[in-house]
């Protein structure tokens, strides 16, 4: 009976070691799926956006349009501003060539160049860097080219038109009037989840061209 009585308890030692181990292997999977589970996320169309720590929070919407600011150069321009637009409607972008998202925009923008260019519609890109090798400006011309972007590009390298337009994403699309008010902002993929954003900005594009 002593004999058998030992072999049980050395079983069952040998039982709570296992669980032990297999507890410790356990515990930091499941805390690193409950902290994933309750980190907040900003969704699909949000993947590469950020907002750089010292941007203020600015409404445009409605508003006269921010000038240019702290451009380092130009692609596809020899450069100008805004307010030399006035007349045309203007849409202006902010993008950057790493942004997985801002790609998905680009043949979306190249279309409404193609379509609206010669009817009094005007696409400037803003260029504003998220790494260094996106701040490079023979890199830059590079995407430009290798992505047929023939509207012209601006290089906002220190991020100082992003903050003039407290901008918050990257893609944004702003669309100015011809006034130079801004009248619609959009941000992040335009055809994500079905968003049909492609049509919806035809349409008010079409509506601002029509507007005297």
């Amino acid at each position: 009976m002593i004999s058998s009585q030992i072999n049980k308890c050395g079983s069952c030692r040998t039982h709570r070691r296992f669980v032990i181990v297999l507890v410790a292997i356990l515990l930091p999977v499941i805390a690193g799926l409950a902290a994933l589970r309750m980190s907040p996320s900003s969704g699909p169309s949000k993947a590469e956006a950020a907002e750089p720590s010292d941007a203020k929070t600015i409404d445009v919407l409605n508003r006269a349009a921010p000038e240019l600011a702290g451009i380092k150069g130009w692609e596809n321009s020899k450069g100008g501003k805004l307010a030399d637009l006035k007349g045309q409607v203007v849409v202006v972008h902010f993008w950057t060539f790493g942004c997985i998202n801002c790609q998905r925009n680009l043949p979306i923008y190249n279309a409404w160049q193609r379509d609206f260019g010669g009817k009094g519609l005007q696409i400037i890109g803003i260029h504003t860097p998220e790494t260094a090798d996106e701040a490079k400006t023979a890199n830059i011309a590079e995407q430009i080219k290798n992505r047929g972007i023939e509207y012209p590009v601006a290089v906002d390298t220190e991020g100082a038109t992003w903050k003039a337009f407290g901008n918050r994403y990257w893609p944004a699309i702003y669309l100015i009037d011809r006034d130079g008010k801004v009248r619609f902002r959009w941000e992040g993929e335009l055809e994500i989840n079905n968003a049909h954003g492609d049509s919806i900005m035809r349409q008010k594009m079409k509506a601002l061209l029509a507007e005297k």
